[in-house]
């Protein structure tokens, strides 16, 4: 077989030699007595390395995330390294290098050593050992050179980007990867493989959605496109619209009921899976009511759909001759991989459960391929839960999938049984969106009985993979019955407090096991985070934190902290700190930005808030905070009117005002309020800004003001705001905060010379 044929294939999960790692020659690794592990090429082949490489990142997804598990999973040692290892060890030493930005590794993951040198091999971490690093002059900016990526471009990109994916969904919170990876060109060599250029394409698709968690506005963007991309190369034709039809048993008149109608071009209708392989099992609703799948009544032949470039919602090719077949026939497991990223998109545009149940009938009504399948469940076990009538059956299909990845009665198959199920489950893995690992997954289990209000239940789930923050939600939400007349916050004290210490954390009811787990640094910070957190935002646990991790995460805490406490400076000074290193937190930088407006730092609220709506487009106070800041930066409007006009503003401590300013000259001013409308009913969020102005007879000269305020007795009733204003609708907002009221300012006395006169009152808004 060619070099290239070669590399292909393995890509694309055909003729694969092994999924099992391979005899590493001794030459290539070496060990230190800390179990840290360095490469060296040196005498070693390529395609060995490719082979190599390629095998030790399948193996981990095996492992963790499609299964099956085998007899030989429960070894703590793999038959890999000539000679001996601590493979205990050396799995706990890879956590800690797979930490990032001070996001700690998820420690419960099987063989981490595996992923670590993937990412070794790759050029991804540095190849050598802990101290080689300070020798080097190399930073994120680019690759460590490696012999695969001169002698094997297109693998080497394709690699990195798998390898990068399942890096940063095994952080406890989302990191942007090295500026590189999302950088690499593409490869010229895929224009001739459009299967596998998909895949590519899919691939960075999930990658920019992993990033930040919500993902943001602009990585979503940059998803959406590789996704277009990808169906634009997949000819996938499709169009969501409306059939009339029964969803219940009893329905009598048909209704109109929403469908994907989707065709796939240049495809054959086949089964694609690997013969002999299993699909997940499929759970029957079993309802008195409702319909297995709603019953369609087609009237009249469907119109031919009129072109249109791919969207969210459809994609018709300019050639489209007839209508898009009904019902679908069965698609290529890729077509089927392309609408769950099209659902992922419309969730995240807040579509709506209809919508969303619309793109996995085509998947489900001719199930194909194992990871395909079991997403498309778990899918539709998420829209399931928030309906009565369904939610038993999402309840049950979810547990019903963590069995078959995690069940140890299928932990009997020899290692060449489970190496064809695993290069079925393999094969479509990474055209999927975020495809859950085997702990995620029990934790979305975990949370689905929390939502229900099982929480003990819950309680297990998470205390078996030691989610301690989960755990602490639990215990604020059982009752002092449940806990043995403890409250809720004092156990979840005390549970915090035991990991600190390494002690053990009983309960009679719930769990029994001991937390002496190997914590590096980046873990315990986050204990004494969570510490702070039950402590209400306590400055000293957060403190402690930041002192053994130097996380962001701990230096964020410290900014909220010193905010609520009204330390500005502190806050700014921590949250500078924590974006430094991990520039992709919204909320972060709209409240540096709220810090640095109070502390008149306009420069640098809007660099702030710029950052706030580069993030995210649509975070409308933070745009309006931005027009604030620049408001107030030299030159602008505002010191025209006030150095160049010789005006006055109506309250120059009022600093929330979004784009409302009130000026004005040679008047006494002696009322100011802010009437918004209230929530009782709530229509709009505009307001008017309102003052009261005492005419003179003469008027005053430049600068004459009284800033002095008063209380509303010693104001004349008929210079008074309306009481009017003091309840339900229309109200007083802002001004004078919790009780909101107007503002009313001493009168300062006219100068000796002006005439006494009648006074006159206006009002301007």
């Amino acid at each position: 077989m060619a070099a290239k044929d070669f590399e292909v294939s393995l890509l694309k999960y055909q003729n694969t030699p092994s999924l099992y790692p391979l005899k590493a020659p001794s030459s290539l690794f070496r060990f230190t007595t800390n179990n840290s592990v360095a490469v060296n090429f040196d005498d070693v082949s390529p395609q060995l390395l490719l082979e190599l490489t390629h095998s030790l990142l399948s193996r981990y997804v095996q492992l963790n995330y499609t299964g099956p598990p085998t007899a030989e999973d429960s070894n703590s040692k793999l038959p890999f390294f000539e000679g001996g290892l601590d493979w205990t060890a050396a799995n706990e030493q890879a956590l800690s290098e797979l930490s990032r930005l001070g996001e700690p590794a998820y420690y419960l993951v099987k063989q981490p050593l595996l992923l670590v040198l993937t990412l070794k091999l790759l050029g991804i971490l540095h190849p050598g050992l802990p101290e080689d690093k300070k020798d080097t002059n190399l930073d994120e900016s680019k690759a460590y050179p490696t012999p695969l990526s001169e002698n094997y471009p297109l693998a080497h990109t394709i690699l990195c980007h798998r390898a990068t994916l399942l890096h940063l969904r095994l952080l406890d919170s989302p990191v942007p990867p090295q500026q590189w990876i999302l950088s690499l060109p593409e490869p010229v060599d895929l224009a001739s493989h459009p299967d596998l250029r998909a895949t590519y394409l899919l691939t960075l698709s999930s990658l920019h959605l992993s990033i930040t968690s919500p993902p943001i506005s602009s990585e979503i963007s940059k998803s959406r496109e590789y996704l277009l991309k990808a169906i634009e190369l997949e000819g996938l034709e499709y169009e969501l619209t409306g059939i009339v039809g029964k969803r219940t048993k009893f329905q009598v008149e048909d209704k109109a009921q929403l469908v994907l109608l989707v065709k796939e071009n240049g495809k054959e209708a086949i089964d694609y899976s690997i013969d002999g392989a299993k699909l997940p099992n499929l759970l029957q609703l079993n309802d008195d009511t409702l319909l297995e799948a709603p019953t369609y009544s087609l009237t009249s032949p469907l119109p031919v759909p009129k072109p249109a470039a791919p969207s969210l919602s459809s994609h018709i090719l300019p050639n489209t001759m007839a209508a898009l077949p009904f019902p679908p026939p069965p698609l290529h497991p890729r077509s089927q991989a392309l609408l769950l990223h099209l659902l992922e998109h419309q969730r995240l545009g807040f579509s709506g459960k209809e919508q969303l149940s619309s793109y996995l009938a085509p998947i489900l009504s001719a199930p194909s391929n194992w990871s395909v399948t079991t997403l498309a469940l778990l899918e539709r076990s998420r829209l399931e839960f928030g309906r009565s009538r369904t939610v038993e059956r999402g309840v049950w299909q979810m547990r019903e999938l963590r069995e078959e990845v995690l069940n140890l009665e299928v932990a009997t198959l020899n290692r060449e049984q489970a190496m064809e199920e695993a290069k079925d489950r393999l094969r479509f893995f990474f055209d999927l969106p975020e495809f859950p690992s085997s702990w995620s997954l029990s934790k979305e289990l975990g949370k689905a009985y929390y939502s229900l209000g099982v929480i003990k239940s819950a309680l297990e789930v998470f205390a078996s993979l030691h989610l301690w923050e989960d755990v602490i939600y639990c215990y604020l939400n059982l009752s002092s019955l449940d806990l043995g007349g403890q409250r809720g916050v004092d156990k979840g004290l005390e549970v915090v407090q035991q990991l600190i210490k390494g002690e053990k954390v009983e309960s009679d009811e719930v769990m029994r096991m001991a937390t002496t787990t190997t914590m590096d640094k980046n873990r315990l910070g986050k204990l004494y985070c969570l510490l702070g957190d039950l402590m209400g935002q306590d400055v000293a646990s957060y403190e402690k934190a930041y002192e053994i991790s130097k996380t962001p995460r701990a230096a964020r805490s410290l900014g909220y902290a010193y905010y609520s406490r009204s330390d500005f400076r502190s806050s700014q000074e921590w949250f500078k700190r924590a974006l430094a290193v991990h520039p992709l937190f919204t909320k972060a930088w709209f409240t540096l930005g709220c810090a640095n407006m109070r502390l008149e730092d306009w420069k640098e609220g809007v660099h702030a808030f710029s950052r706030c709506v580069s993030l995210e487009e649509e975070e409308g106070e933070s745009w309006s905070n931005l027009g604030s800041c620049h408001l107030r930066l030299k030159p602008d409007p505002y010191f025209y009117f006030l150095q160049d006009g010789k005006m006055l503003d109506v309250e120059p401590a009022d600093w929330d005002r979004w784009c409302e300013y009130i000026f004005f000259r040679g008047l006494h001013r002696i009322g100011y309020a802010r009437v918004t409308r209230g929530s009782n009913p709530s229509i709009t969020d505009t307001e008017l800004q309102v003052i009261k102005l005492l005419v003179p007879d003469k008027p005053l000269p430049p600068g004459h003001i009284s800033y002095h305020k008063v209380d509303e007795a010693e104001i004349p009733l008929p210079y008074r705001f309306p009481r009017t204003f003091k309840g339900f609708g229309h109200e007083y907002h802002v001004l004078g905060a919790p009780n909101p009221k107007p503002y009313y300012y001493a009168i300062q006395e006219v100068p000796e010379d002006s005439q006494a006169g009648e006074k006159k009152v206006t009002e301007g808004s």
